[in-house]
């Protein structure tokens, strides 16, 4: 009798220690956050127009802080989760209206097998999934349903951190229910944890939905590799629009580690700098920004032309001043080089031109361009290789890297559909996009003529480029335009061999004008000198710099120095040089 009543008390107390050990197991499990953001969920709105509406109210702010901010709030993530659960998990999925547990929950991903005593056929269903913020962390929950009888919690507490290749959340607290599962005591806890999910199958989903997320369970970490956010950035353009594409390209290239996360503000923020595109000297210089003066650039080609036959030639060069001029002229002051290409669903970006120059330095010919990106203002410098085609055309290839801001080396095709659209409408040149060249030919002297209402009975036999501009040699096969030609050439040299010309009357108060006068002064020095000297010849290179010098001038001070130069001719010349004109342009 007393073996019976120690059996039983022994039975007794082993239930009863079962029982308790149930009991607290599925207190420790037991948890439910059962606060999902139900009103996240009301009229929720698209992903892409979630990121869209981020982009737009970050492009607003790039000018001032010189970087492209995409920042999501908790609510802003619960939208773009409960997105991705429908899209990739469960289209049903409707925790507000839902009627059926397939609708009110996300699905179920662990079932017991059916012969199982009293679990059998029970599921572990995940209902719910959400993250919220707490200062520099962001946690995760999802509710769960443990197999019908323990209503219970996954909690993870991750903090965002970055390295050199990778920007990852950490893991700090994972909790089932109540159970820590990264207490050291509890690994048991945290390997029946880990049997839940089949980490190998999800990272391979994420891989598979292009996700630039992998999970590490054994050290705890979410990673995204920077290569691959930066891919799938690039991806999420409109692969329609080439500049856009380029744009992204630059600033995702990774060796220039623009790319940046963080939370802070109880927001994920994502950020790519734009500090590199900051630079200086982003004025156009105010003597390009005008129009052409008929008056003034009859005389000053005229003089042009007469100041090349004391070597010899009968040339006119359009310096690179004028050159530009003509850019901004025709491209309607730039307003015509303007576009708008989309960079995300409905995300554009507005691109405008502020200046086109093209200059001459240390033997290197190079084209600058002053970009506004929607009122960031940038410049891009691209160094160009010349190449004489015939004598009536050349063509101006870029180099294969050009610079962006301060140092950004980038492809020179990003520069493809700007120069594109303002070239092509410059009617005398074109740019080819597949070579990255600009190719122009001897129409440019008939087009400049058109478009500045000024025509020509000047023949153009060889047109090329040079230090001192664009330069075109001229047939003169009329008799007595030559003849006249001559009379003045002959004039000409003896009036600056004997420095007769006044150039005090010029307008010096500019610092521009100032020292295109000084230039000017020391021309007519050298000229002289050499006139003198019959041991010296006269040449290109020396006139060049005074007709660049000349074409620098304002349209003023060229009418006063034509002025003065008339005023040293007899009356005679006066008159032949009068006619010179209207024989040259009419």
């Amino acid at each position: 009798m007393k073996l019976i009543k120690f059996l039983l008390k022994t039975i007794l107390g082993l239930i009863c220690l079962v029982l308790i050990f149930i009991v607290t197991i599925m207190i420790l499990l037991s948890g439910s956050g059962n606060n999902p953001p139900l009103e996240a969920y009301k009229n929720n709105d698209t992903t892409e127009n979630i990121i869209t509406n981020s982009l737009n109210e970050s492009l607003t702010k790039m000018k001032d802080t010189y970087s492209i901010d995409l920042s999501l709030d908790s609510d802003k993530l619960n939208k773009i989760i409960f997105n991705v659960i429908r899209d990739y998990f469960n289209s049903d999925y409707d925790p507000i209206n839902g009627q059926t547990d397939k609708e009110k929950y996300i699905n179920s991903f662990l079932s017991i097998p059916s012969n199982v005593p009293l679990l059998g056929g029970k599921e572990l269903i995940l209902k719910n999934a959400y993250v919220e913020f707490d200062n520099d962390k962001l946690i995760f929950n999802s509710d769960i349903d443990l197999f019908g009888f323990i209503k219970s919690r996954i909690y993870i507490e991750m903090t965002l951190n970055s390295d050199k290749d990778s920007i990852y959340l950490a893991i700090n607290k994972l909790k089932l229910g109540k159970i820590s599962m990264l207490n050291k005591n509890n690994t048991f806890a945290l390997s029946i944890y880990k049997s839940f999910l089949d980490i190998e199958a999800i990272n391979s989903t994420l891989k598979e939905k292009n996700i630039p997320l992998t999970i590490d369970c054994d050290n705890l970490k979410i990673i995204c590799l920077k290569k691959d956010l930066k891919n799938y950035i690039k991806n999420l353009v409109n692969t329609d629009d080439e500049f856009a594409k380029e744009f992204i390209s630059i600033i995702t290239d990774e060796k220039y580690d623009m790319l940046n996360a963080s939370i802070n503000d109880n927001s994920l923020n994502i950020s790519l700098s734009l500090e590199n595109l900051k630079t200086d000297d982003l004025l156009v210089d105010e003597s390009i920004k005008k129009e052409i003066d008929k008056d003034s650039f009859i005389t000053n080609k005229t003089q042009n032309l007469l100041l090349s036959t004391l070597t010899k030639e009968n040339r006119i060069t359009f310096s690179y001043l004028e050159f530009n001029r003509l850019i901004f002229t025709q491209t309607n002051s730039y307003k015509d080089l303007s576009f708008e290409p989309i960079l995300y669903g409905e995300t554009k970006i507005l691109c405008s031109i502020e200046g086109i120059i093209m200059f001459y330095k240390d033997n290197d010919l190079y084209i600058k361009l002053i970009i506004d990106v929607s009122g960031l203002k940038t410049i891009c410098l691209a160094k160009c290789i010349y190449t004489q085609i015939n004598d009536l055309s050349f063509k101006i290839c870029l180099s294969d890297t050009i610079i962006l801001g301060k140092d950004l080396e980038i492809s020179s095709s990003f520069l493809d559909t700007i120069l594109k659209n303002t070239f092509d409408s410059l009617e005398f040149a074109k740019y080819d996009d597949k070579t990255s060249s600009i190719i122009i030919n001897s129409s440019l002297f008939d087009k400049f003529l058109t478009n500045s209402s000024i025509s020509s009975t000047l023949k153009v036999s060889k047109i090329y480029l040079d230090e001192y501009g664009l330069s075109c040699i001229i047939d003169l096969t009329d008799e007595k335009i030559k003849e006249k030609v001559e009379t003045i050439s002959k004039s000409l040299e003896n009036i600056l061999e004997n420095k007769t010309i006044d150039l005090s009357k010029l307008d010096s108060s500019d610092n521009t004008q100032k020292e295109a006068i000084e230039t000017i002064n020391n021309s007519l020095n050298n000229i002289s000198s050499i006139i003198k000297d019959p041991e010296k010849e006269l040449t290109s290179d020396d006139t060049d710099k005074l007709i660049e010098a000349i074409s620098s001038l304002s349209s003023e001070n060229q009418e006063a120095l034509a002025s003065e130069l008339e005023n040293s001719f007899t009356e005679k010349d006066k008159q032949t040089l009068e006619e010179l004109y209207n024989d040259l342009f009419k």
